[in-house]
């Protein structure tokens, strides 16, 4: 089954996907192992696999870092696919942040950047061939890059990962191959050009499953009436039932309302959000994966909000 990093990533690929019409309405989405998805939409099933490419020492680095209350972590480049593991010393200086700092030269940080996701690539391939991995019509492989240093020419490594990617075509179980990066979703396939895809406004910046809230700017009074005041989700609520007519001022209302303390208040906002959606005649497949991924579940307050909105017609008329 998934873990928090692959729940995270799933529902970050699956929004940005859903978003770009990549994938088909109504779908289902079933958490496996090998593959780690298997989505099943009208015209049929998916098989998605899911790897991160990242440095172990960086991963060491962490660690170390988050057991000893560290904040002192450097980037320590270059990592290359092929580098043998840092001694535990050298691990805690990087930590405290004395470790050296080496330069990169020319394009280095694309290509070690494109060998660390061939390397990805090609260890699931290796996965893929194993009896016990479930092969299913199309097989999609996304990869999370977690790679240290963040590459500077994203434009150019995608060019040369593409390339690689096309050089392999068929010898390759997986038709496509993605590559989720912090803003963008790449998408590579057997017989097409690389396509660059940006990743929803409303999950930019989610660095890590256990989310904080990160609310749009708001004014005092706004954080007097939605957040000091237990029991204020009713006032929030109804603010994003009534706010004006497009859902911007809606959706600012909610966001600024995530950061309560209060996880009732927290589920009126949502569920107010989610009927203002549906009045407005929105898709609301994406908006609730991210209530799931945030840990909100509005069933706990159910009853209590169907009475308060209704549980179907337009409750603005």
């Amino acid at each position: 089954m998934l873990n928090e990093r692959e729940i995270w990533v799933a529902c970050r690929f699956l929004a940005t996907a859903g978003d770009k019409r990549l994938l088909e309405f109504p779908l289902h989405v079933e958490p496996r192992d090998s593959p780690d998805l298997v989505v099943t939409m009208p015209s049929g099933r998916i098989g998605i696999e899911i790897t991160e490419a990242v440095p172990n020492d960086e991963r060491r680095v962490i660690d170390y870092s988050e057991s000893m209350g560290l904040d002192n972590c450097r980037i320590v480049p270059p990592y290359r696919v092929d580098d043998p593991l840092r001694s535990r010393t050298e691990v805690e200086k990087i930590a405290k942040g004395d470790g050296p700092c080496l330069p990169q030269m020319g394009d280095s940080i694309e290509r070690n950047w494109d060998e660390a996701i061939l390397h990805r690539i090609a260890k699931k391939v290796e996965d893929f061939a194993k009896p016990g991995f479930a092969k299913y019509p199309r097989n999609w492989l996304l990869v999370h890059d977690n790679w240290s240093p963040a590459i500077a020419d994203e434009q150019m490594a995608m060019e040369r990962l593409d390339q690689h990617i096309l050089l392999r075509g068929s010898k390759s179980p997986f038709f496509t191959v993605f590559v989720l990066l912090s803003g963008n979703l790449l998408e590579f396939t057997r017989c097409a050009v690389a396509v660059k895809h940006s990743i929803p406004n409303e999950w930019l910046g989610w660095r890590t499953l256990r989310v904080e809230a990160q609310p749009s700017p708001s004014t005092p009074a706004q954080d007097e009436l939605w957040r000091v005041n237990p029991g204020a989700g009713r006032t929030a609520a109804r603010a994003i039932m009534e706010a004006a007519s497009s859902l911007d001022e809606a959706r600012t209302v909610f966001d600024a309302h995530l950061a309560s303390p209060n996880p009732i208040d927290t589920n009126w906002a949502a569920y107010a959000f989610m009927k203002r959606m549906i009045d407005e005649g929105e898709d609301v497949e994406i908006f609730m994966y991210r209530l799931i991924e945030m840990g909100i579940d509005i069933t706990e307050s159910l009853e209590e909000l169907e009475a308060e909105f209704g549980n179907g017609e337009d409750s603005r008329s």
